[in-house]
C-alpha cells in the first residue's frame, strides 16, 4: 500500500477543479436523495387514495426506487468526499483518487444496470399489453 499513499502534484488550478466537481457530485447526490424522498411521498399520498392494490403496488415501487436512490446518492457522496480529499489534502492522493473511482464505478455499473431493467421492463410491458390485451 506504499505506493498508493504518495502525494501527486496537482497544480492549484487543478486541485479547484477537482474540489470544484466534487462538490457538484456532493450537491446532484443530494438532489437525487431529496428528489426520491419527494417522489415517494407524493406518489404514496396519491395511492392512498386509490385503493389498496395501488398502494401496495406503488409503495413496493417506491421502496425499491429510494433504496436504489440512496444507494446512488451514498456512493455518489462517498467518491465525491474522497475527490475532495485530493485537492485538499496533501498525503495520499493516489488512494483517494483509486477510492473515488471505485465508488464511481460502483454508482455507474448500478445506474446502468437500473436504467437496462426500466428499459426491458418498460419495452416488455408494451409488448404483453399489445399482445395479450393486458388491460391497464
Amino acid at each position: 500500500m506504499a505506493g498508493q499513499d504518495r502525494r501527486i502534484p496537482f497544480t492549484k488550478q487543478d486541485e479547484d477543479r477537482i474540489a470544484g466537481a466534487s462538490t457538484w457530485g456532493t450537491l446532484v447526490a443530494i438532489i437525487f436523495i431529496v428528489s426520491t424522498l419527494i417522489s415517494s411521498g407524493l406518489s404514496g399520498m396519491f395511492a392512498a387514495r386509490a385503493g389498496l392494490g395501488l398502494m401496495i403496488s406503488a409503495g413496493l415501487s417506491n421502496l425499491v426506487s429510494l433504496v436504489l436512490v440512496l444507494l446512488l446518492g451514498i456512493l455518489l457522496m462517498q467518491a465525491s468526499s474522497a475527490f475532495r480529499k485530493v485537492a485538499r489534502t496533501d498525503v495520499a492522493d493516489k488512494a483517494y483518487l483509486l477510492s473515488g473511482f471505485a465508488k464511481l464505478h460502483k454508482f455507474f455499473l448500478i445506474l446502468g444496470i437500473s436504467l437496462l431493467v426500466m428499459i426491458v421492463s418498460t419495452i416488455a410491458f408494451f409488448v404483453l399489453r399489445a399482445v395479450v390485451g393486458l388491460a391497464i
